[in-house]
């Protein structure tokens, strides 16, 4: 086999495996590990494996990310558009979700992530 086809089917061969691969995805299943109080912004960009849409600083040092992607629905094509916008706290960790757009959780998982003011999720044992 010459060079140049031994170049052409590595190269299908990785075009292949890239399609085959999971993408990054904006969802519930990863959105419900966050924690509140404890998760950084570089750990949720490592899980969403989206780099955000936008960053806004506020006045109180507080920040909103957002992310945007396209879901493939089926074998036709069509794409669903995510999107999820969190807060993060002075101290850079996550405090809640702002908003979701087609993204399902479930009313547990809402209420933990959404919250204001809930406290955030230490290792620190319970008292009796």
């Amino acid at each position: 086999m010459g060079r140049k086809r031994m170049f052409i089917a590595l190269l299908g061969a990785q075009l292949l495996l890239g399609c085959m691969t999971a993408p990054a995805a904006l969802d519930g299943q990863r959105l419900a590990q966050l924690q509140p109080g404890v998760s950084t912004l570089s750990q949720v960009e490592a899980l969403i494996g989206l780099l955000p849409r936008r960053i806004l600083v506020l006045p109180s040092g507080a920040t909103e990310v957002h992310w945007r992607n396209q879901a493939p629905l089926g074998p036709g094509g069509e794409q669903e558009v995510r999107e999820a916008g969190l807060l993060f706290g002075a101290n850079g960790r996550f405090e809640r979700i702002l908003n979701l757009k087609n993204i399902q959780l479930s009313d547990e998982q809402w209420q933990r992530l959404s919250a204001v003011g809930v406290e955030p999720v230490s290792p620190r044992p319970a008292s009796r």
